[in-house]
């Protein structure tokens, strides 16, 4: 059997205090480390694909939790949709419909509504809107990929469903629509949603 060395034998009491002082410095200095390195907070850089994603999220977070809030107190999507649109309504009035949408004195109540839509629905990566004709009463538009998959695929347990969240969408621009002397009406057809604006 290999004997213990006098130095491996020797007790724990017997090692210097300097030593032990030693052990316990790194031994806290290590402590520190990791505590640090789990609660340091790193402040995320996003790229635009990332704020494409939190914009999205944000605004179909904010109709969803308007959707569920508005059923529990006996209302509907319909009932928040209009409120929506009322709120927004001033805004739009006032020519500030959106950031690069020309004024509705440049170019007309029509235009004007149809491109502010646009606008404010492009924090959608994927939206796409399409002017189906056109003249100086009414406009009639297809529109699609505005949030609808999100619903689909993440907001399945709040209890809003795609028909909910369209006509959510349908009431507030047509709030909004009426603020501006037109009529705003909306149907959904397989993929895309198609909408009419007219002059009143």
């Amino acid at each position: 059997m290999k004997k213990r060395s006098a130095e491996e034998g020797r007790d724990e009491k017997e090692i210097p205090d300097t030593k032990r002082g030693e052990k316990k410095m790194v031994e806290e200095h290590v402590r520190k480390a990791v505590e640090k390195r789990e609660h340091e907070i790193e402040l995320p850089r996003l790229t635009l694909e990332d704020k494409w994603e939190v914009a999205r999220g944000n605004i179909i977070y904010f109709v969803v939790s308007g959707i569920t809030y508005a059923k529990s107190k006996d209302g509907s999507p319909e009932e928040f949709g209009t409120h929506a649109g009322n709120v927004a309504a001033p805004f739009w009035r006032t020519g500030a419909g959106g950031v690069k949408t020309r004024s509705k004195e440049e170019v007309g109540p029509l235009a004007y509504f149809v491109a502010g839509m646009s606008e404010a629905y492009q924090q959608f990566k994927d939206f796409q809107m399409e002017i189906l004709s056109q003249d100086a009463t009414a406009v009639k538009v297809k529109m699609k990929n505005f949030g609808e998959d999100v619903i689909k695929g993440l907001f399945t347990e709040s209890g809003v469903t795609t028909d909910e969240y369209f006509r959510f969408f349908d009431k507030k621009w047509e709030a909004i629509a009426n603020s501006l002397g037109l009529e705003y009406k909306q149907d959904t057809k397989g993929d895309w949603t198609y909408f009419t604006v007219t002059k009143k």
